[in-house]
């Protein structure tokens, strides 16, 4: 340990290596010994895996704890697309080691070079979970603040929203298996999303109540959107076809073969049942959720209640639902009617004489 004092400096300086890298530069201390204990600190921090003139953390620092995060309080499928996510954009971002090299140009290269390999809404789900990734960071106090605000990519608008009418439900039903005819039924009387109804438990749903809990469950790795759990109210009608095949435990949603439905099988059973029952729709598991959503609109409930029922975070998300259909359009429209015209009372003149 030793400290020396150059000719044209009142100040003492340090000059050591650690693990080749080389730390130099003046202590700031006028006094030998004083220099002497700032040198022995500076080592001490620099030894412990501490830079003391990093300003900005690591990437890779922060990565590691955000990825931990994510395996306990999400579900491990959304973990695995996470981290994904995140090695498509750093390993495609150039020269980017701190939260500081995050930059609106290096933003733009990495777009315009991505856009090239895939299409703009891969893109922007990609920056989405970057955004994530940066929020999270700093709402666990591992990075002080934003680096910067990301913009995404424009993209071609989706068309309308995929959703079933009245008449369209019951033939897709009649099409389906007995096991599948069960799990859309549910989706429909419900709004769950696939995932939140595969790992349904008979512990979950309480039919006295009339309602049914989507819970996080870390023992089989599922965890609800955004983690949050809700209750959901069932109609009449769900809890009376479910009484009938009430359990003290088990799934609530059985596959074709027992065990729990299978996510891939569902979907296929869906598109299937769609082309069999002529529909000119693509009918997956999240346009039984959108049927749900669309008629709670078209039947008048407000879009607050329809966010809390549906589980959405923001109102901007519950608003694709503020739709209709062509009939409920005309239908809408023969109601409307102008008032009639009041007669014209004639002025009665009074003769005199």
């Amino acid at each position: 340990m030793t400290v020396r004092k150059h000719s044209r400096s009142p100040y003492w300086h340090y000059d050591f290596w650690y693990r080749g890298r080389r730390y130099r530069g003046s202590t700031k201390k006028a006094s030998k010994v004083r220099a002497q204990e700032y040198e022995a600190r500076l080592r001490c921090q620099v030894e412990h895996g501490r830079d003391p003139f990093q300003k900005y953390p690591l990437i890779s620092d922060l990565l590691p704890q955000y990825l931990s995060w994510l395996e306990i309080n999400r579900s491990a499928k959304h973990a695995k697309r996470t981290k994904l996510a995140l090695s498509n954009v750093l390993n495609r971002m150039r020269k980017v080691k701190t939260t500081e090299d995050v930059t609106p140009a290096r933003i733009e290269d990495f777009k315009k070079r991505r856009l090239k390999e895939v299409s703009p809404f891969t893109v922007n789900l990609e920056l989405r979970h970057f955004k994530a990734f940066l929020r999270r960071c700093v709402k666990q106090g591992w990075l002080a603040s934003m680096p910067l605000q990301i913009e995404q990519v424009k993209t071609p608008g989706r068309g309308r929203l995929v959703f079933l009418s009245l008449d369209e439900i019951n033939p897709l039903l009649a099409e389906l298996k007995p096991w599948a005819r069960e799990a859309a039924r549910l989706l429909l009387l419900t709004g769950l999303r696939l995932n939140e109804a595969r790992f349904l438990e008979w512990s979950d749903i309480d039919l006295e109540a009339g309602e049914l809990w989507v819970r996080n469950k870390p023992e089989y790795g599922f965890s609800p959107k955004d983690g949050k759990e809700r209750p959901v109210p069932m109609p009449p009608e769900l809890i009376e076809e479910l009484r009938p095949r009430e359990r003290k435990e088990g799934w609530v949603l059985p596959g074709k073969r027992g065990g729990q439905i299978g996510e891939k099988s569902f979907y296929l059973a869906l598109l299937s049942a769609s082309n069999a029952a002529g529909l000119a729709k693509r009918v997956t598991p999240h346009v039984l959720r959108h049927t749900y959503g669309s008629h709670l609109v078209m039947s008048g409930v407000d879009v607050q209640t329809v966010r809390d029922l549906m589980g959405h975070s923001s109102i901007t998300t519950t608003a694709i639902y503020l739709h209709t259909d062509p009939k409920h359009r005309r239908e809408a429209v023969a109601k409307l009617k102008l008032p009639a015209p009041k007669e014209s009372e004639e002025k009665i003149i009074a003769l005199r004489g």
